[in-house]
């Protein structure tokens, strides 16, 4: 598409334009054309004719297009020219490293506008969208499984025959032909499922056997109870008990550190106090359970303590120092070979 220019589009006389005629201008760049367009030679001093192309812009694009036309001086020697073209005074206000530092940052702005703009026109994917439940009839499903395989479904049915532990069966008309069975496929059953009670069952059609069937998340019995989770298992008395008294010797030994460390007679013969009833009851519960090396542990847990008070009483702090110590490695060899983290927090081993 060709376009016409009208005055101010490249005239040889704008002050500053590069033309031979402006007063006080630039000289020309040595082999520069001369009629290059828009360069102030002979086709600039009136209409310029030129082809061009119309470009979309975002508007980020074009303010980084116009920030680089301010940055880049008007006779173009701020690339590819010699040192003493990049700090000459062709910018007015700007003189030798001030020039410089100032391009640097020009060009820092254009290349942030560019990196902007192609994030506002290529956005990040979006999540996949979760997969909707589909609430369907087993009879449905058995009649063209192919429709259902990979999608989550859920379906009321009455428990028709119990395969093994964790799978049965469903169907919502069990005395018709049996056409619509579907089998119910799961990791674990808290309880097996009553026969002929109705249950909703929710998980994803699969293939098995040959046949379509459910991998269910849920199986809901009637009264809302799931059994695919299982019940929290129950706590043993004295376990719960014994984790009483380590919740009460743990803030214990860490005020008796803090104690001896400031020579504080009052609270540290407060915490060893603790420290000592605590052992106590941590020997009891080890003697029932006939685990010799943690009756051994608790004990001289115990005597460390019985040595902190005593040494707090006495105004003795290397001693208690040494005791706390002491105490230390003995509750962490202890626990070191009888205690686990899990969900919910520290137990004692299963295997103990």
């Amino acid at each position: 598409m060709r376009e016409d220019f009208d005055e101010g589009a490249g005239a040889p006389d704008a002050e500053g334009a590069g033309g031979t005629n402006a007063e006080g201008a630039a000289p020309d760049v040595e082999g520069a054309a001369p009629d290059d367009e828009g360069a102030g030679g002979a086709e600039g001093a009136g209409h310029v004719a030129r082809d061009t192309t119309v470009v979309v812009q975002s508007p980020t694009i074009a303010a980084a297009h116009q920030t680089a036309g301010f940055c880049i001086p008007a006779n173009n020697k701020l690339f590819g020219a010699g040192a003493g073209d990049l700090f000459g005074p062709e910018w007015p206000g700007f003189r030798g490293g001030d020039m410089f530092r100032s391009a640097l940052i020009c060009v820092g702005v254009v290349v942030w506008l560019l990196k902007v703009a192609d994030g506002r026109q290529n956005p990040p994917a979006a999540a996949p969208a979760a997969k909707p439940l589909v609430p369907v009839a087993t009879t449905t499903i058995a009649g063209n499984p192919d429709a259902f395989i990979g999608q989550t479904v859920t379906v009321t049915a009455s428990v028709d025959r119990v395969i093994s532990p964790t799978s049965f069966t469903v169907d919502q008309d069990a005395k018709a032909s049996g056409t619509g069975e579907l089998v119910v496929l799961v990791e674990s059953l808290s309880a097996p499922p009553e026969l002929n009670s109705y249950v909703t069952v929710i998980g994803e059609v699969v293939r098995h056997e040959g046949k379509a069937a459910i991998r269910a998340t849920s199986v809901l019995t009637a009264a809302m109870l799931d059994l695919v989770k299982r019940p929290a298992p129950t706590v043993d008395p004295d376990e719960a008990a014994f984790d009483a008294i380590m919740k009460r010797i743990n803030p214990a030994f860490g005020g008796i550190r803090q104690a001896v460390a400031a020579g504080d007679g009052d609270k540290a013969a407060e915490q060893a106090a603790i420290l000592k009833q605590g052992f106590t009851e941590t020997e009891a519960f080890w003697k029932k359970r006939e685990k010799a090396d943690a009756v051994k542990w608790a004990a001289d847990a115990r005597a460390h303590a019985e040595t902190l008070e005593t040494a707090v009483a006495a105004g003795k702090w290397d001693e208690a120092k040494t005791a706390v110590s002491g105490m230390q490695q003995t509750c962490s060899a202890c626990h070191g070979a009888y205690r686990q983290r899990g969900e919910g927090g520290y137990s004692i081993r299963s295997d103990k």
